[in-house]
């Protein structure tokens, strides 16, 4: 539902910041667009580990498909550390 995944937008953002996550950069919160870190279709799930901001840019299939599964789990296993 919608107030769930605004609700789900502004924790990550309060958690993790307004960064992209593939490049690092600082956006306006609402210019992101949310994204698995671990594809659902890889088994990656809903929860706030597994979610990151993107640059709309950083969305397109093409785009996407260029960000390989071992970035992905890198910085899913960085945030799992400690």
């Amino acid at each position: 539902n919608s107030k769930q995944r605004q609700a789900k937008k502004a924790r990550l953002t309060s958690i993790y910041g307004p960064y992209c996550w593939h490049c690092k950069c600082c956006f306006p919160a609402k210019d992101l667009t949310l994204d698995h870190l671990i594809p659902q279709s890889k088994g990656g799930s809903d929860s706030l580990d597994n979610l990151g901001w993107l640059v709309p840019n950083a969305t397109s299939p093409v785009e996407t498909a260029s960000i390989h599964l071992r970035d992905r789990l890198d910085i899913y296993n960085r945030r799992h550390k400690g």
